[in-house]
């Protein structure tokens, strides 16, 4: 169709207008795009600028101690636990003791008395009157000298204790110029042995014994046991040949009636 004049000066009015806002859409851009840029800029070039001054002598102080040493690693675990404690030993049972009393007798007794004869004793063992109280000769150089006795009853089965107590402890006189004084200045040996061995108990194969300082003797050997005993003190000694208990074939010690060592065994001979 034919346009008038007045049509096209309408049009190109509007196209300019349309190119006006589209320089002013571009040139708003153009203007925000540096600005952004600016931003950034500034961003980076404060994350490059050095320290200011007040931060420096920190820096500089710091620098000393690590051109000093190298750095190391710190342990920052935590400590480890101790180990646990072994447990305790169970505590050892109480001795269960096997030499009760004995239940009354009715049997006869012996028909003669228990003593010490004198062809079983040493020369140099005094009797006394009522024959109980036996006593070694102290005089001079006897003093130095075992002395033995064997009592007249002996024993082949079943279990039997018999005891003796030290009812006085002599000290002589050291004889001039004699070498060392034998120890211990005192001794005292009770026991059992058979009938045809040697009077010394501790000797020979065939006797056993305890002794004063609280030894036991067996075949020419001895061993510390138990406790030393002294004067005043009931000395009571167990000899068991019953098949049927458990300390069949053993020898005992008590010390005023209470168990002063475990059952020793008697040895083959």
């Amino acid at each position: 169709l034919p346009i008038s004049k007045f049509h096209q000066i309408a049009v190109v009015a509007l196209l300019c207008s349309f190119l006006a806002m589209a320089e002013d859409e571009a040139k708003a851009s153009n203007e925000a795009a540096p600005a952004q840029g600016q931003e950034s800029g500034a961003t980076a070039a404060d994350a490059e600028m050095p320290p200011a001054d007040g931060d420096a002598p920190a820096a500089e102080a710091a620098a000393p101690a690590a051109e000093g040493e190298a750095p190391q690693a710190m342990d920052v675990s935590a400590p480890e636990a101790p180990p646990a404690a072994p447990p305790a030993p169970p505590a050892p049972e109480p001795y269960k003791e096997l030499e009760q009393d004995a239940p009354a007798d009715g049997r006869k007794k012996l028909a003669g008395e228990v003593s010490f004869l004198a062809k079983d004793t040493t020369l140099n063992v005094m009797p006394a009157v009522h024959g109980n109280v036996l006593m070694a000769l102290s005089d001079s150089a006897a003093q130095y000298l075992l002395a033995g006795a064997r009592a007249n009853c002996g024993v082949k089965s079943g279990r039997y204790l018999f005891e003796v107590k030290i009812v006085e402890i002599l000290d002589p006189q050291e004889q001039q110029n004699r070498g060392r004084t034998p120890a211990p200045r005192q001794l005292l040996r009770v026991g059992f042995s058979t009938g045809a061995s040697s009077l010394f108990l501790g000797e020979s194969e065939e006797g056993v014994c305890f002794d004063s300082e609280g030894r036991f003797c067996a075949n020419r050997m001895s061993s510390p046991v138990g406790q030393k005993f002294t004067r005043e003190l009931t000395i009571g000694v167990v000899l068991n040949l019953d098949s049927s208990s458990e300390n069949a074939n053993t020898v005992s010690l008590f010390l005023e009636g209470k168990r002063a060592c475990k059952p020793q065994p008697l040895p083959e001979s």
